[in-house]
């Protein structure tokens, strides 16, 4: 969790203005401590419309995902939603 964490604030200033543009309003991340030695990390990517949402989720896709970090660190983590968080 701890190099996810890591992983995000180093890219941050390289996705996050790319997805300002494309309309993403907020994002934030949250680690989730809540079964026993188990850990979740939990992001939130906030948009005002549709559009702004599926031309953000193209661009992780292509701009994020990709990085060798962001690669091997995903290798290890389960991806699931929860209210509309993505949970890792």
């Amino acid at each position: 969790m701890k190099e996810m964490i890591k992983h995000i604030d180093a890219t941050t200033k390289e996705w996050a203005p790319e997805m300002k543009k494309r309309g993403l309003k907020r994002f934030v991340s949250t680690s989730i401590w809540n079964k026993g030695d188990t850990f979740k990390l939990g992001l939130l990517f906030e948009y005002d419309t549709k559009e702004a949402f599926q031309s953000n989720v193209n661009f992780l896709d292509k701009h994020f995902y990709t990085l060798p970090k962001t690669k091997e660190l995903m290798t290890m983590a389960k991806v699931e939603g929860s209210r509309g968080i993505s949970v890792f």
